[in-house]
């Protein structure tokens, strides 16, 4: 079973029929997300789908390694409903994701916003000092269905992610290349470089290659972005 409706739910959405297994991909997006109406809304969601009768993947950030946003409303709500599970939750998984990159209408995803803003020649501020990591949603998909095949594992907090942390300025020049248009961005003097400790994903998947190549971050936004130039997302009006 799969609840929701975005870039997560359809991408999984050959786990429809399967009963014993609840993906939970209706969760808060946005990570600048203020709205506690929104927090609210997932929360009472999670609640109603806990069940004595499957497993449930929730899908969290890999972001909470990030001490530049530990206080934010966004990551002080993942955590709250990463124990939320861990206390009424039978039997879970708790998947932390980086950047995950697919063929999204989500104008609030970071590549997404990255690429309206240079397509649209619109400036935007950049983070100095700030790195990120990327995934295909494919890939995604790829090594949490491994996952799920591996029955020894349950009742986890596992980060998913690959070696392929790029510094949010590089990322900048990589569209840029893909795009052939320059980016009119303003340096900010914020932001923090993490680690992701992906060693229990290496160690439970093996049949994936996490040291990605230097290539994967260039190839990746040449799949999604490169081809021809997406339409710019309307960005909602607050």
């Amino acid at each position: 079973m799969v609840i929701g409706n975005g870039l997560m739910a359809n991408a999984f959405k050959k786990f429809n029929k399967d009963d014993s297994i609840i993906i939970f991909a209706s969760g808060v997006s946005n990570s600048l997300q203020t709205s506690d109406e929104e927090f609210k809304r997932e929360k009472v969601l999670l609640q109603s789908c806990f069940s004595k009768n499957a497993r449930l993947v929730y899908f969290s950030t890999c972001s909470v390694a990030d001490d530049s946003i530990q206080h934010t409303k966004y990551i002080l709500h993942k955590l709250e409903m990463e124990n939320l599970i861990k206390e009424k939750q039978d039997s879970y998984l708790i998947l932390r994701l980086p950047n995950v990159v697919g063929k999204s209408a989500n104008p609030h995803t970071l590549t997404n916003f990255i690429n309206n803003r240079i397509v649209s020649s619109n400036p935007f501020q950049v983070y100095s000092h700030s790195c990120r990591y990327l995934i295909d949603v494919d890939d995604v998909v790829t090594v949490i269905s491994l996952l799920l095949n591996n029955n020894k594992v349950d009742n986890e907090i596992i980060h998913v992610a690959f070696n392929n942390r790029i510094k949010t300025t590089e990322l900048i020049t990589l569209f840029e290349k893909v795009l052939s248009t320059k980016a009119r961005y303003e340096l900010v003097n914020k932001g923090a470089c993490y680690t992701i400790d992906n060693s229990r994903i290496k160690e439970l998947v093996n049949e994936i290659d996490f040291n990605t190549s230097e290539k994967y971050n260039f190839n990746l936004l040449s799949k999604y972005y490169g081809v021809l130039k997406p339409e710019v997302l309307k960005e909602k009006v607050k």
